[in-house]
């Protein structure tokens, strides 16, 4: 297995959730500048896991790939999820992250790769959405 294969853009190839990894980025400096994040290993998760959703994103659903990078990305997404779960667990939180998985799991029956894309983009955004609720209603 390799450690990280190569992204080959194919043509007419969708890039929805490569954009949301990418936002995930951004809201975790916003977080930092602004000081509004609960813990240093909040942090430290979500960049990890901002960073590596989009080297596992870059490539699109055309190709297939089965590399370190994608394993390493999906235990730390898994991670970052039972931490929101465990340490966030009021009833409104709980919406946000089974609407997630809700879209996750579309992702998984979807027939063709823009659909995917699309479906795990929103998966992420319903995350997104949330930590950005969540953390500035609790200042």
């Amino acid at each position: 297995m390799k450690f990280y294969c190569t992204p080959t853009f194919p043509h007419n190839s969708f890039y929805f959730s490569l954009w949301t990894s990418i936002s995930f980025f951004f809201v975790a400096n916003y977080f930092f500048f602004q000081k509004i994040y609960p813990s240093p290993l909040f942090l430290a998760l979500l960049y990890t896991v901002s960073i590596l959703s989009i080297f596992h994103h870059v490539r699109s659903y055309d190709e297939t790939f089965n590399d370190m990078v994608r394993w390493i990305d999906i235990v730390f997404a898994n991670s970052f999820g039972l931490y929101l779960l465990f340490f966030f667990n009021k009833e409104p939180n709980l919406f946000w992250i089974f609407s997630a998985c809700y879209f996750f799991v579309f992702t998984q029956f979807a027939k063709d790769t823009k659909t995917k894309s699309f479906f795990h983009s929103l998966s992420h955004s319903c995350i997104l959405v949330w930590l950005l609720l969540y953390l500035h209603e609790n200042r």
